[in-house]
């Protein structure tokens, strides 16, 4: 399994240099990295799906993914969500102000130094199950 990883890592790379603009290879590449847990790699690789595809969906996924490494950003990106969310016609805001507001408290947590309650609480985040998945 490790090595099918690395195999697909090269090949996402070396599409991407070819067609760095294409949203959905970000988004792929991106997952390919979180189910191999390589974190780091994952949240850029998530920014950069944001950067050419800033979609409510794609800004509440980078936002998930910093939660727990930049709450401050996290918490940004979610705010983002919520503005591209305004502009789109799919009629999920409340989903992704829901998102925003527990960004919001477990930052506010976080800033407190009250880090198992804000653990604690976003897991009990209707938008847990990302955070299970991963």
């Amino acid at each position: 399994m490790e090595s099918n990883y690395k195999e697909a890592d090269v090949l996402y790379k070396e599409i991407l240099k070819e067609l760095p603009a294409h949203s959905d290879t970000w988004q792929n590449y991106a997952m390919m990295l979180e189910q191999s847990q390589n974190w780091d790699a994952a949240i850029k690789a998530r920014k950069e799906h944001t950067r050419v595809n800033p979609t409510a969906d794609s800004l509440v996924s980078l936002s998930y993914m910093l939660i727990f490494t930049d709450s401050k950003e996290a918490l940004t990106q979610a705010s983002l969500a919520v503005e591209a969310a305004e502009k789109e016609p799919y009629g999920y805001l409340n989903f992704y102000k829901q998102w925003e507001e527990d960004a919001r408290h477990y930052h506010q947590l976080m800033k407190e130094n009250r880090s198992q309650e804000a653990y604690d609480f976003i897991m009990e985040s209707e938008h847990a199950d990302y955070f299970r998945h991963l």
